[in-house]
C-alpha cells in the first residue's frame, strides 16, 4: 500500500467513526429523553433524574467537541489552501500547474487530540449512563 492510500484510508475511517460516534451522542440524548421522567415531570423543561445528569453532560461534551473539531478542521484547510493558492498565483503560470503544498506537520494534532477527546466523552457518557440505569433497576 502506497503512503497516500494509507493516509486516505486513514481520512475514511475517521470520517465513519466520527459520524457512528455524533450518532451515538444523539441517541443518548434520546435515551435520556426516554427516562426524563416523562409524565411525572413539571411542566417546563427536561428534568432529569440526577443520576442522569452526568451522562447528559458528557453526551453534549461530545457534539460539543465535535462542532469544535470539524470547525478547526475546515477553518484551518481553508487558511492554509488559500495561502498556498496566493503563492501558486504568482508563479509563472507553466509553474502554476505543477504546484504543491502540504500542511504544516503540527496541523492535524489539535483535530486529533479534540477527536479522542471526543472518543473518550461518548464512553464515558454510555458507561454512566448504563451504570446510572442499571443501579435504578437493581
Amino acid at each position: 500500500m502506497k503512503v497516500d492510500e494509507g493516509w486516505q484510508d486513514y481520512r475514511l475511517r475517521t470520517s465513519k467513526l466520527s459520524d457512528v460516534v455524533r450518532s451515538l451522542a444523539f441517541a443518548g440524548i434520546a435515551l435520556l429523553w426516554v427516562f426524563s421522567n416523562g409524565a411525572q415531570a413539571p411542566v417546563g423543561p427536561i428534568h432529569l433524574p440526577g443520576g442522569l445528569h452526568g451522562p447528559a453532560f458528557a453526551l453534549l461534551a461530545t457534539l460539543v467537541l465535535d462542532l469544535l473539531g470539524q470547525s478547526y478542521s475546515v477553518m484551518g484547510v481553508r487558511w492554509f489552501t488559500r495561502g498556498a493558492e496566493k503563492r501558486r498565483n504568482e508563479l509563472q503560470s507553466a509553474a502554476q500547474a505543477e504546484f504543491e503544498f502540504t500542511y504544516p506537520v503540527w496541523f492535524p494534532l489539535p483535530a486529533e487530540v479534540i477527536f479522542a477527546l471526543k472518543l473518550v466523552a461518548v464512553l464515558v457518557a454510555y458507561i454512566w449512563l448504563g451504570a446510572s440505569l442499571a443501579s435504578s433497576w437493581l
